[in-house]
């Protein structure tokens, strides 16, 4: 699965990003939009590769810095 390049994880409840998905080094587009997320691991800047990041309909308050 390291060579996965778009994860849709939209619509599915998740109040936390799952620990797997900081090691999808290869992603370009990440979508988690329309769940209960109100952080972000700071692993998710490890992601250099995103192009597309969708995180609207959340209930995020702040970002990890990077």
């Amino acid at each position: 699965m390291t060579e996965l390049r778009s994860l849709y994880l939209e619509h599915n409840a998740l109040t936390q990003l799952p620990d797997w998905v900081a090691g999808l080094l290869n992603l370009t587009t990440l979508w988690l939009n329309g769940n209960q997320l109100t952080t972000l691991q700071d692993s998710v800047t490890e992601l250099t590769g995103l192009t597309g990041l969708r995180l609207d309909d959340n209930r995020l308050s702040a970002l990890p810095p990077n």
